[in-house]
């Protein structure tokens, strides 16, 4: 092959003058430059091309530039706020692959600083809500910024609750979560959400559950008129074989039978059963809710009666104390002799104080 007439010399062109249909090429090599040696691209370059795939999203190579955006939020820390935008605004509105991993790129920013996203929440909440393989990745973004600042997240509350009853299990757990984050300051927000936390507790997943049980105590402790619609299910995993999960049912229960002891006495034999728990912590919230709830039903007290004479012996002094005030409440007949001898040797002050109380209102 000849050419005729010399070559002219070659030289760079400046990203500005390069034809559109170039414009994928270019973006393609420069990631490729990033890869490889991030420090070597010229920061005013890598911003100017993220910019003009922000504010041509219709023309640009959309998968080159979200590439570059994504490989720019990965390396290079001086273009970040430039770069996640990029990456949001180039998300597609039917996400494929690519887009899932950007979305997981983003999660792995804001894991470092969750404020590079608070901007975002809205285009986030849009694709926790939906049905799609992008569903679990835009939740787990929300939640690193729920458990940063749950402000942030108010008005994805909504997005969170459909997420929360999704089919998958990382996208429930990870809505759950940040749902109890925003119930601990703002359980107003979050009471919409009741029915999808209910529905969550009965998860076969431990966190899940644990998560859920944490927010509904949080809605119920300041709506208790919320506590009726959600007793029943509480009752139904005190059984659970994870102990966070018992524990929390059972104190949850407690802290409900404060304002609807009526309602929470119905299953006191259900409750009394955790005094027989192998975790500590279930027997003693075991034998608060029974006191709590016991005023509005002695005679359920009463009908425990076996269970609350061998609770007597039980190594918490915690529980030995409040087993023995539940006897004297309600009197129920314990062998005298037992609490006598309660009183008489048990080795902490208040249950000898109880035992004698318990006495007292007996004879």
């Amino acid at each position: 092959m000849t050419v005729d007439g010399p070559l002219e010399a070659l030289h760079p062109v400046p990203y500005e003058r390069l034809a559109d249909p170039l414009t994928g090429a270019a973006f393609a090599a420069v990631r490729k430059q990033l890869e490889d040696d991030p420090g070597s691209v010229d920061e005013d370059t890598l911003r100017t091309m993220l910019s003009d795939a922000v504010a041509d999203t219709e023309t640009v190579d959309r998968r080159e530039a979200l590439r570059l955006a994504m490989t720019t939020v990965e390396h290079r820390d001086d273009a970040r706020d430039v770069a996640v935008e990029a990456t949001v605004a180039l998300l597609a509105d039917e996400p494929s692959a690519l887009d899932r991993a950007a979305l997981q790129v983003l999660h792995e920013a804001a894991t470092d600083d969750p404020a590079v996203l608070n901007e975002y929440v809205g285009d986030l909440a849009a694709y926790a809500s939906q049905d799609s393989m992008s569903q679990a990745a835009a939740t787990r973004c929300l939640m690193e910024v729920a458990e940063a600042d749950p402000a942030n997240v108010l008005d994805a509350v909504p997005a969170l609750e459909a997420a929360a009853t999704a089919e998958t299990e990382a996208t429930q757990s990870y809505a759950v979560y940040a749902l109890s984050c925003v119930a601990e300051a703002y359980p107003e927000e979050v009471f919409p959400a009741i029915d999808a936390l209910i529905e969550a507790m009965q998860s076969e997943d431990e966190t899940t559950q644990t998560n859920a049980l944490a927010a509904l105590g949080k809605i119920a402790s300041n709506y208790p008129d919320a506590a009726e619609a959600i007793v029943e299910e509480l009752v139904a995993v005190l059984d659970a074989d994870a102990k966070r999960v018992r524990n929390n049912a059972v104190g949850l229960l407690g802290d409900l039978a404060q304002e609807h002891p009526a309602v929470v006495i119905e299953y006191a034999d259900r409750i009394a059963a955790r005094l027989d728990d192998t975790n500590i912590q279930a027997r003693v919230n075991a034998s608060i809710a029974l006191q709590r709830a016991g005023e509005a039903d002695p005679a359920a007290i009463r009908a425990q009666q076996d269970r609350l004479a061998a609770a007597l012996q039980d190594p918490s002094p915690e529980v030995r104390a409040n087993v023995c005030s539940l006897i004297g409440n309600a009197n129920v007949s314990v062998p005298i002799e037992e609490l006598e001898d309660v009183k008489e040797n048990d080795l902490d002050e208040t249950v000898r104080e109880r035992a004698a109380w318990a006495i007292s209102r007996l004879n």
